[in-house]
């Protein structure tokens, strides 16, 4: 089933959705029960899952966790791990999600199941520094969650429709530093009591990994040659829903004047949409593509 037909039937369930995120306020939910997931529901990434195997090398009495996702061979390859994991609609899934007092995601609730997190305490756990306006901050008109924040008539009403899960405010929100904090209220609409500064939880096993060979970064194509310099380009991704055309050339020469391997590795958004001309950068001796899915901490 393609994406447009997939959103196409979201919608039209969308009064079914609604009356089941009331109803989910109704049960009485236990605050020792915790669900954790990120980008949509489809990886196993960045902060959530750092605090899921937090929690596994480092129990806690009476805390319960699972993770909750879309995809059947992501559950499969967590329990393998020894994690609890469930399908969002499940009848597992549903339970955790209507039972949990707690839910830790990266982005939005739609990274958990957000038709049955109503009551629920909301973790905002975030996965990148700021670099860029999000959220309730997006100050360009014609972009969607603008619409949804501070647009008005049909249009603004159909992308609150569309995109309820950008509505509720956090009760909880992580930074990593007083700048990143004082970001939260604008981005997200959150007090300043409600942001606590700890640092990202997928940043601290940097302090724990030994050296490595850049030889062993996980490349698609040629690996990493040894004998120079490795610098680590990791572009955030670009607007729009069409591929991104990078300079590979331009790149190149740079690295090749520098003396140095270029490690490329783009965002995940950008990889699954398309890059055009990945032949010029995989023909190119100062430049290597990384594996897209590849946790940028593994890298550092």
């Amino acid at each position: 089933m393609g994406a447009t037909l997939r959103s196409a039937l979201d919608l039209l369930l969308r009064p079914l959705q609604v009356t089941l995120y009331a109803l989910s306020g109704l049960v009485p939910r236990d605050p020792r029960r915790w669900v954790l997931g990120t980008w949509g529901g489809y990886r196993f990434a960045d902060n959530a899952a750092a605090v899921l195997e937090y929690l596994a090398d480092h129990p806690r009495p009476g805390i319960r966790a699972a993770w909750l996702t879309r995809r059947r061979d992501l559950i499969a390859e967590l329990r393998a791990r020894g994690h609890v994991a469930h399908h969002v609609w499940s009848p597992a899934g549903v339970w955790w999600s209507l039972r949990s007092g707690v839910a830790i995601y990266d982005s939005t609730p739609h990274d958990l199941n957000f038709w049955l997190s109503r009551g629920t305490r909301r973790v905002l756990l975030r996965h990148g520094i700021g670099m860029k306006k999000v959220e309730r901050a997006i100050d360009v008109p014609g972009h969607r969650l603008h619409q949804v924040f501070h647009g008005w008539g049909p249009r603004a009403l159909f992308w609150r429709i569309a995109l309820p899960w950008h509505l509720p405010v956090p009760d909880l929100v992580a930074a990593s530093s007083p700048e990143h904090a004082a970001q939260a209220p604008a981005y997200f609409g959150v007090g300043p009591e409600q942001v606590v500064i700890t640092g990202f939880p997928r940043h601290d096993r940097l302090a724990e990994l030994p050296p490595a060979d850049p030889a062993a970064i996980p490349t698609l194509g040629p690996p990493v040659p040894a004998g120079r310099p490795v610098v680590l380009y990791l572009p955030t991704f670009r607007e729009g829903w069409r591929a991104h055309r990078f300079d590979w050339s331009d790149l190149e020469q740079a690295a090749a004047r520098a003396g140095v391997t270029l490690a490329v590795k783009l965002h995940v958004v950008d990889a699954r949409r398309g890059v055009l001309d990945l032949e010029t950068l995989h023909a190119s001796p100062h430049l290597r593509l990384v594996d897209p899915t590849v946790d940028p901490v593994d890298l550092y």
